[in-house]
């Protein structure tokens, strides 16, 4: 069962049973064709999508394979955006088991390489299925999250050149990130060293500070998949929506973390506190997202 059906609004699935009736009865179904791919002569891949509310839905395909009875290759939510979060050059790796692809953007904002799970997989493999390669194409990711729990902090008191000085920093760090990938040991030992200092300050504050004072935001792995992350990011944007669904309300938050920019979605019941601008939240996500390929 996908972990985060829950965070767009379907708290209730807690067998695959329950989740298998709802695809063949309310998603697989003629109305909400949304694309197909052919494998080979004899195999093709038909996806589904349901939506909930706007740019929110419940995905669904099906591999069929001759005369055999069609198979459920894969199912997920889904919430598209149109806020492209990076023009940063991406990579695109299919999954071993499934016809569903992963991203991984090269982006030095983060501190770390972005992977997501791609939710237009069948735009790309049509274009591969054609022999051209689909990434020439490419102009941007538009990345969004869903999250199935998550608190709301308060803003770190900054002075204005506190702000400044942390621009500039991250500006900073970033030169010397490009410069050690491109084999600067000059620019990997002054990260090293700054890394150093900084978590030697943290663990020396922390004695009496709480750590979220401590640590603005951060972007990191979370768990053993690796398209989920635990963040802690600014707040910049605060919408509801309802599942049409299950009638279940929706947060719909837009976030920066690490200057990375991407949107979540989540149960209202599920975020602890009162989401608004200028705020920061703490929460677990899974990253998918929209790799446009059309010039």
């Amino acid at each position: 069962m996908h972990r985060f059906l829950r965070a767009a609004g379907f708290p209730d699935f807690m067998t695959e049973k329950t989740i298998y009736d709802f695809l063949e009865r309310e998603v697989t179904v003629p109305a909400n064709f949304y694309s197909e791919v052919n494998i080979d002569p004899e195999t093709k891949v038909s996806e589904y999508r349901l939506m909930l509310a706007e740019n929110i839905g419940v995905a669904a395909a099906l591999l069929r394979t001759g005369k055999r009875p069609p198979i459920l290759q894969y199912y997920h939510p889904f919430f598209e955006t149109f806020e492209e979060t990076s023009v940063a050059p991406c990579t695109i790796e299919r999954h071993t088991q499934e016809e569903t692809f992963s991203g991984l953007i090269e982006d030095y904002s983060p501190g770390i390489s972005l992977i997501f799970y791609m939710i237009n997989s069948l735009d790309y493999r049509k274009k591969l299925a054609t022999g051209a390669d689909p990434l020439k194409a490419y102009t941007g990711t538009y990345l969004a999250a869903f999250a199935n729990e998550g608190k709301v902090l308060l803003p770190i008191a900054k002075k204005e050149q506190d702000v400044i000085a942390d621009i500039e920093a991250r500006k900073e760090r970033r030169r010397l990130q490009e410069a050690a990938l491109a084999g600067d040991e000059d620019a990997g030992l002054k990260l090293d060293n700054e890394q150093v200092f900084l978590f030697d300050q943290i663990n020396e504050r922390m004695h009496s500070e709480d750590l979220y004072t401590l640590v603005d935001q951060t972007f990191i792995p979370w768990g053993v998949e690796c398209d989920q992350y635990s963040v802690v990011g600014e707040i910049t944007s605060v919408e509801e929506t309802v599942n049409g669904y299950s009638g279940i309300p929706l947060w719909l938050l837009g976030v920066e973390s690490n200057d990375v920019r991407f949107r979540v979605c989540m149960r209202k019941q599920d975020l602890l506190g009162v989401p608004v601008a200028g705020r920061r939240i703490k929460c677990g996500i899974w990253l998918h997202g929209h790799v446009n390929l059309e010039t």
